[in-house]
């Protein structure tokens, strides 16, 4: 008998821990939306398109830290992506811009392994490649232990940019993987536009 109750005293006490926390998590959501504004007002940012990512941690105000939220937007008339992104284990966000014309291409890698992106690009082969994080989707394993974004760069100091997703073990089924491999797709999706556009343009 003790067990239970013992039991329900550790579920209660972690039911008050998160409910203390949650005004603490969204204060520091809401300074990060901050920055963000700032960062895109200063720069006269202009949104063309807008793609978001967070997992359940972030999203439900359960844990910052170990949360993730990433913003991909696409700045068509200055030629420019930005992406906003809060890692796990990161208390801050950091802001990354990329002009189009540094773009080569793109990976979609689970565990390690590529499942979908965008390699070197072919002038009249880019738009219709491979078909991507869709069969990263359908022939996923029922597990997996990462799940992440590369955007390779012409720029030998600094040739890629990596945007994890997943960090740890996660059902396929989950709404993680599932919102992160939708998230993949579109910005996958956008690189290939640009590589497309900048073999075009250089012809």
């Amino acid at each position: 008998m003790w067990i239970i109750v013992f039991i329900f005293a550790i579920i209660i006490v972690c039911c008050v821990h998160t409910t203390e926390d949650v005004p603490v998590i969204k204060g520091k959501k809401q300074e990060q939306m901050k920055q963000a504004h700032e960062y895109i007002t200063e720069n006269n940012v202009n949104i063309t398109k807008k793609y978001d990512y967070q997992n359940s941690l972030y999203a439900h105000d359960v844990n910052y830290r170990k949360g993730i939220s990433i913003r991909f937007i696409v700045d068509s008339p200055h030629r420019y992506i930005h992406i906003f992104q809060k890692p796990s284990g990161s208390e801050s966000t950091a802001e990354i811009s990329i002009p189009f014309d540094q773009i080569i291409g793109c990976e979609i890698m689970t565990d390690s392994k590529v499942t979908g992106g965008i390699g070197r690009a072919v002038v009249g082969g880019v738009l219709a490649g491979d078909v991507g994080a869709f069969v990263g989707a359908m022939t996923a394993p029922e597990k997996i232990m990462s799940y992440k974004i590369v955007i390779y760069k012409n720029n030998p100091a600094n040739p890629m940019i990596e945007i994890p997703l997943i960090e740890g073990k996660t059902s396929t089924k989950n709404s993680d993987y599932i919102e992160a491999v939708r998230f993949a797709e579109n910005v996958n999706a956008v690189i290939r536009a640009i590589v497309y556009q900048n073999n075009t343009v250089s012809i």
